[in-house]
């Protein structure tokens, strides 16, 4: 009191209500190592046992590098079961990042294509609330995870393109098959086959393939796409093969060159390798000779022709026509 006197006797009372700490939040650490556009799932368990009616908020962070800076929230579940994603991350929810509470203590953390972004460290937090009597709430716990350690290597690194022919030396006329087998990538791919000849130093594109399967032909490949002298087949999710019918020794000998681009959500890059083809011209150098038994003939009378071809012993292959 500021008076410089004061009469009677002053008290009040307060009754402190002091509730146990029995919030617990746990999840296993770990030091994974994925490939860029890998699925990733960590396990947050939170648990209480307040015997008050308290509600509970678990968000999920991320730490870049060593975890020296300020975290970022990927995820939030509040205490009224909201969820809203962090700053960072919002493009990202529902398509690719989510949050589930899988039971009665379980949230998961979903990241569906893991980005270069992501590496760092990652942990789960709850937070216990309580409502007073004004109706105001408040938080009275909150406990972190240990941390687990992300690396994300660039799928750049892992992919590899081989391109392969069960036939490196044809004759015009034959069918041209080549393989373009990709390994190590796991996000959505295109496909483009180029070809260099002998006597030229541009590079055509044949035909291409997109991430959704549309066939685009190149602008000198269009006529012989649509007569279907052109072919590219997506064999399997690894496996893409080129065909073209009707070789020719001047237009279709040289270097071919199938290029692989795989896609992320934020970025692109290529995968590319060569082969060689040599396509030799149809052979003429054939002998026929046209031989009769019967030498004359009468009118309406049967008769037998045979004719002998012969070809140098030499020659790799041979057509008859």
């Amino acid at each position: 009191t500021t008076d410089e006197r004061y009469f009677g006797s002053y008290s009040a009372k307060m009754n402190l209500s002091v509730i146990p700490d029995t919030l617990s939040a746990t999840m296993t650490p770990q030091a994974l190592t994925q490939v860029e556009g890998d699925p990733l799932e960590l396990i947050c368990e939170v648990s209480k046992s307040t015997a008050q009616h308290t509600h509970l908020s678990v968000a999920w962070y991320h730490l870049q590098g060593s975890g020296d800076g300020k975290a970022k929230e990927i995820l939030s579940l509040s205490k009224d079961f909201v969820l809203t994603p962090g700053s960072s991350y919002t493009q990202r929810f529902l398509s690719d990042v989510r949050l589930d509470k899988v039971g009665d203590t379980t949230y998961k953390l979903y990241i569906g294509r893991v980005q270069p972004s992501d590496q760092g460290q990652v942990y789960c937090e709850a937070v216990e609330w309580i409502q007073d009597p004004g109706g105001t709430w408040k938080d009275i716990a909150q406990k972190q995870t240990e941390k687990t350690s992300l690396t994300v290597r660039s799928q750049e690194s892992h992919m590899q393109v081989s391109v392969l022919s069960s036939e490196r030396k044809i004759v015009e006329g034959d069918t041209l098959i080549l393989h373009c087998e990709v390994s190590g990538a796991t996000s959505p791919l295109s496909v483009n086959w180029w070809h260099l000849r002998k006597s030229g130093d541009q590079l055509e594109h044949i035909l291409g393939m997109e991430r959704d399967g549309m066939l685009r032909p190149g602008p000198s490949y269009q006529e012989r796409s649509a007569n279907r002298d052109l072919r590219l087949e997506k064999v399997n999710s690894t496996m893409f093969t080129l065909v073209i019918y009707n070789t020719s020794a001047t237009s279709d000998g040289g270097s071919y060159k199938c290029e692989v681009t795989a896609w992320s959500m934020d970025r692109s890059w290529k995968q590319a390798q060569e082969i060689s083809v040599a396509i030799s011209p149809l052979s003429l150098n054939l002998s026929a000779t046209l031989i009769s038994r019967t030498a004359n003939v009468k009118f309406t009378q049967d008769f037998e022709l045979f004719c002998q071809i012969s070809a140098p012993i030499s020659s790799p292959k041979c057509q008859y026509r």
